[in-house]
């Protein structure tokens, strides 16, 4: 691991990195089942027992496959209870049919033997709606949308009381389990501490070379729980003692237990004006004239019940009730504060992960938009674009089902920005296939791929190397990006899209045009280009080896200070395509006439002009060698002091 002043790079071997992504695609794949199941488990259908067999079974499994078969076991037991249901309701309906068959002949049988007579009257009583607005009612609503106006906010959709209450609760249950879990982390890490000092290591050195200082700090702080208490300190429990003293001999000599009472927190003449949520251990607390006044909620003591806000209010409508509490919420502020606790655990939590995940230079670990362009380029920091442009155009519904799922289903417009040409993660059989996908049949896809996972008839296998097929490269600037240089590229044209500081080996250009997509400071070496046409489309700096040109012509493409071996040119005409400062060498000219493509400063060796007649050309300041000129008179060709060696003009 090294740092080179800007990033931190750990250098792996490429048999390393290939396992590495794999185990990230396995944990892709595990994720989604796992979200897929987050829903089923719900079902009514299921038994408890049911669902701890499927959560055994999960933590035992120890690759994608295992997973799968897991998640089958739950897919089959309750397309088996669909199907017996199905049967309960086609039998059901039979002996409806067959009722309603009996109750006709029975109707008809006293048709035969009665009259029926309709009955008139002068007016019908209808029972009033349950859901009657009252003017109790309307008045709350009325002071909520005033107090909603004066804070700004008319165009937020508006939460029920209800809602808040919930969103509170479980926003701490999330702070307890942070707070619980963070003390099991820190109770592990400290088992490794001491063993490291019983070893005569230091704990903190270690964490700072594994780039986790402040994380080792942390833990080693943990462990100095025996600090001395200062004046202040003791000071203050001298007469807090002395209270809890007075109260545990008050409850001894009243007959009450005192079981336990250390580890109980007393409330002495505290009452709470308007609590939001009832006292989740209140058999752990002792209560002395610290009643819940006008609590929004009815729970706790009778004498909290009674004094409730929620039950006095109970005499108004039920939607009179739900009114005035929805205005007693926004109007207090609750609402808001619930929001801006959100925001303020996020922060901490982004700042402790910042702190944890960076070097003693406060440098990040962890990849970011900025230090991915720094080490792979425009063309990487292309794919972040896409992923931040496909997050900001998911709608409500979408994050929704984000959030309660796992997955959400991408629309059509969404496909086409993500698998369409242009974007880096351009697929054209993605693209063709999932437009033509319905929304309905998405689930029964989804299921019918795990039952072939684990069947092992499908696997994530991560591809050694991929080539670029049937993928047209639009707008794309490949910078800094060898191994995406390097793939074969097949019908897929390139059109303004540049490649800069990207070498290339291994990677042939196959009918694929160029148009508008220089190539500059990117060498390649094996990367023939065949039936490739290139338009405007400049070598620039870009030295070429083994690289052959075959029937791809070429228009206003110069080669400038772009030396090149072993590189014919075989029929592939050239127009407009000067080659200025760019010797070469072993790379002859089979069948290409040539015009306006003038030859300055760029001598060259045993390269044969054969069958190449040049049409308004000329060679200047070019000496050439051992480089005879077959079969190819042109037209207007001017040789200017370009000296030849054995060679023919």
């Amino acid at each position: 691991m090294t740092h080179d002043g800007n990033k931190t790079i750990v250098k792996i071997s490429e048999e390393a990195t290939y396992q590495l992504i794999q185990k990230w695609v396995d944990q892709a794949a595990s994720g989604f089942m796992s979200a897929l199941m987050s829903t089923k488990l719900h079902d009514k259908r299921l038994k408890p027992r049911h669902i701890s067999q499927h959560n055994n079974c999960t933590k035992l499994a120890s690759s994608v496959t295992e997973h799968a078969r897991c998640v089958v076991i739950i897919l089959n037991r309750l397309d088996d209870q669909r199907r017996k249901i199905r049967k309960y309701k086609k039998l059901k309906f039979r002996r409806t049919r067959f009722r309603r068959r009996f109750r006709r002949d029975i109707m008809d049988d006293l048709k035969e033997d009665e009259e029926f007579v309709i009955q008139q009257r002068d007016k019908y009583e209808l029972k009033g709606k349950k859901e009657m607005v009252s003017p109790f009612s309307n008045i709350a609503k009325h002071l909520t949308n005033l107090v909603r106006e004066k804070k700004n906010k008319e165009k937020e959709p508006k939460k029920r009381w209800q809602t808040v209450i919930n969103e509170i609760k479980e926003e701490l249950d999330r702070i307890k389990k942070k707070k619980k879990d963070r003390e099991e982390f820190k109770k592990i890490f400290s088992k490794y501490s001491r063993t490291m000092k019983m070893l005569g290591l230091d704990p903190k050195q270690a964490f700072e070379k594994a780039g986790m200082a402040s994380l080792g700090e942390e833990i080693a702080d943990s462990g100095n729980t025996t600090e001395p208490m200062s004046e202040e300190e003791t000071a203050l429990k001298k007469p807090l003692m002395m209270i809890r003293d007075g109260v545990k001999l008050g409850m001894m000599l009243a007959g009450k237990n005192v079981s336990n009472f250390d580890e109980r927190k007393i409330s002495l003449m505290s009452p709470q004006f308007m609590s939001v949520l009832p006292d989740e251990q209140a058999n752990d607390t002792v209560n002395l004239l610290s009643p819940s006044v006008f609590a929004l909620h009815e729970k706790g003591s009778e004498l909290d019940q009674m004094l409730s806000l929620s039950k006095a209010m109970r005499f108004l409508s039920e939607n009179g009730h739900d009114e005035w509490m929805n205005l007693i919420l926004e109007a207090s502020g609750v609402t808001e504060a619930v929001e801006k606790m959100r925001i303020d655990e996020k922060k901490q939590e982004m700042e402790s992960f910042r702190k944890h995940f960076s070097n003693e230079k406060g440098q990040p670990m962890y990849f970011t938009k900025q230090n991915v362009s720094e080490m792979y380029g425009e063309y990487e920091t292309s794919k972040i674009d896409s992923m931040e442009s496909l997050h900001k155009s998911m709608s409500a519904a979408q994050m929704h089902e984000m959030n309660t799922t796992g997955f959400a289903i991408m629309t059509p417009f969404q496909i086409s920005q993500f698998y369409g040409p242009g974007s880096p993660y351009n697929d054209s059989y993605a693209y063709k296939n999932y437009r033509n996908i319905r929304r309905n049949d998405i689930p029964h896809m989804l299921e019918n791929n795990i039952h072939r996972m684990a069947r092992e008839e499908q696997a994530f296998k991560v591809a050694r190397r991929k080539d670029v097929t049937l993928s047209p490269l639009l707008f794309t600037w490949i910078v800094l990006a060898p191994a995406t240089a390097s793939q074969p590229i097949i019908l897929s044209p390139l059109v303004f899209s540049p490649l800069i500081l990207s070498p290339s080996a291994l990677g042939p250009l196959i009918l694929s045009p160029w148009i508008f997509s220089p190539l500059i400071l990117s060498p390649r070496v094996l990367a023939p280009i065949i039936l490739a046409p290139t338009i405007f489309s400049p070598i620039i700096l870009s030295p070429l080896a083994l690289s052959p040109l075959i029937l791809s012509p070429a228009v206003a493409d110069p080669l400038i200070l772009s030396p090149f071996v072993f590189t014919p040119f075989i029929l592939s005409p050239l127009v407009m395509v000067p080659l200025i400062l760019n010797p070469f060498c072993l790379s002859p000219l089979l069948g290409v006439p040539n015009s306006l493509s003038p030859l300055i400063l760029s001598p060259f060796v045993l390269s044969p002009f054969v069958l190449s007649p040049p049409f308004v050309n000329a060679f200047v300041l070019s000496p050439y060698v051992l480089s005879p000129i077959v079969l190819s008179d042109g037209l207007l060709f001017t040789a200017v002091l370009s000296p030849s060696f054995l060679s023919s003009l």
